[in-house]
């Protein structure tokens, strides 16, 4: 898979939160989308959550999914419920279920922060919910690297020493963009995100690019799967920059070489961050991603709503690595997808 110190909340509420206002209701959505959304209800289990091997991740992908059509409704407040208490729990606010012998707990961190930042938005209330965004958010500012990214160690902990983890400063970068515009004020955030803008940057490569260098496509952290990603960055924060049109020329030459095709190479993180990195981007060149990702993404939509196994061309991108929860990760994934292609 896929991710300051935590002041006394005396110290740490120094500056109250200044919400937002209740956006109103998200337009009526595509058939393909509710039909995918009503599926995505039936597998909420009793206890709020979604999943059992990363619960915390695919309660959060859930979540995002649903308030990105509808206003929170019962089955989001209880799922919020749950990931609150996740948080609360924990001395350092680490909304994950710990103990694996992995590392994916700070992408669940990070995944259920930005979902529960939503929430927020889109006016939902729980009790600690403003605590438990302050706690988290504390916790993940301290713990970027001095390169500006966040990377993993030893379980329970992240890492300091390295650079950062491509991937999982991708999901932090979202979470702590939502925060800020959940209006939680905390005076670190946005320097953190201004150093996250500079570690990609950091990352490009001569072909434009954004990755690690020397790597085969199908490789981590290739610049084919995490360009699209570090463009959902860019786009925003730097959308006219050469480096930004360069990395876009590079995803367009990319999906010449290689279309999305579920029968063939359907790298579903890719497709999700390319559709939120080319919208952030380039208007033309999303065009043109549309009208490739999203026919194959509504052709193979089943009938009950849910998508099949995708054929995969690369392992490490195959949605199996959730394990047990590899469908519920399928089917967030594409409906996100669909619903930013607002398809």
């Amino acid at each position: 898979m896929l991710l300051l110190m935590w002041l006394p909340w005396s110290a740490s509420a120094q500056l109250a939160p200044k919400r937002p206002k209740t956006p109103p209701p998200p337009p009526p959505v595509s058939e393909p989308v509710q039909r995918g959304l009503d599926f995505l209800k039936t597998k909420q289990l009793p206890s709020g959550a979604w999943g059992t091997i990363f619960p915390c991740a695919m309660t959060g992908l859930a979540m995002k999914t649903l308030l990105n059509s509808a206003l929170p409704d019962e089955a989001v407040a209880k799922a919020a419920a749950t990931l609150i208490a996740v948080g609360m729990a924990d001395p350092k606010g680490i909304i994950a279920v710990r103990g694996d012998a992995e590392p994916p707990f700070i992408y669940e961190n990070a995944i259920a922060l930005e979902a529960l930042a939503r929430f927020y938005i889109a006016g939902g209330n729980a009790p600690d919910l403003e605590a438990v965004l302050t706690k988290t958010t504390n916790h993940i500012l301290k713990c970027q690297t001095k390169a500006g990214g966040w990377s993993y160690g030893e379980v329970p902990g992240y890492k300091l020493e390295t650079r950062g983890d491509l991937s999982a400063t991708w999901w932090h970068y979202h979470a702590l963009k939502s925060v800020e515009m959940a209006g939680i004020n905390l005076p670190g955030i946005a320097p953190a995100l201004k150093r996250v803008d500079k570690f990609f940057a950091d990352h490009v490569q001569k072909d434009g690019g954004i990755g690690l260098p020397k790597l085969n496509r199908g490789d981590a952290y290739a610049a084919f799967t995490i360009t699209g990603p570090a463009l959902s960055v860019l786009g925003l924060t730097r959308p006219r920059d050469r480096v930004t049109l360069q990395a876009t020329k590079f995803v367009l030459g990319e999906i010449t070489i290689e279309p999305p095709d579920w029968d063939k190479n359907a790298n579903l993180y890719h497709w999700y961050a390319t559709t939120l990195g080319l919208k952030s981007a380039n208007p033309q060149a999303y065009k043109t991603w549309s009208a490739l990702v999203t026919p194959q993404l509504i052709k193979h939509q089943g009938a009950d709503g849910a998508w099949p196994t995708e054929t995969i061309k690369y392992p490490l991108a195959s949605t199996e690595v959730a394990r047990d929860d590899a469908s519920i990760y399928r089917l967030c994934l594409c409906l996100l997808t669909l619903e930013s292609l607002g398809k």
